[in-house]
């Protein structure tokens, strides 16, 4: 028997630092909820939006991003995805670098799958200057490099 103990997608990758942004690795839990139409949506955010940790991914689709996933139709994604969370005066700056986007219509509480820097990334914006980026755990590495060199 082999005693297998899983490591974070973030040991030994550096986080990068600058002036005007914070980037912090966030320690979540992830479930995929897929719905067939004419489900019941209630309590699920529309098109999208994001509410109550739930994020609509595309019709009939959304990802649970907290502990505890109240619906037990949803997939746990936990081991493959990662999530940052990036803020401050400069965010906008940072994220323009690999996200070709008109920030005045991207506003607070909306999130939408795109690419950042090769990478496909789901970005939802939680408050004016932060947001969250949900990516798969294999490019935690990739994704770090990407910001290091852009900050």
């Amino acid at each position: 028997m082999i005693d297998w103990q899983p490591t974070s997608p973030w040991t030994g990758i550096d986080i990068p630092m600058c002036d005007g942004i914070v980037i912090v690795a966030e320690a979540l839990s992830f479930a995929r909820l897929r719905l067939l139409p004419g489900a019941d949506f209630t309590g699920l955010p529309g098109p999208r939006q994001a509410q109550n940790r739930w994020l609509n991914m595309g019709p009939c689709e959304w990802l649970f991003c907290g502990n505890h996933c109240p619906r037990p139709d949803a997939i746990d994604m936990s081991d493959a995805l990662v999530a940052l969370s990036i803020s401050g005066e400069n965010v906008f700056d940072l994220l323009s670098a690999g996200i070709a986007i008109d920030w005045q219509r991207f506003s607070v509480g909306t999130c939408a799958r795109m690419r950042l820097g090769e990478t496909a990334v789901v970005l939802h914006r939680r408050e004016e200057q932060q947001f969250r980026l949900i990516f798969g755990a294999p490019f935690a590495r990739y994704l770090a490099e990407w910001l290091a060199h852009h900050v």
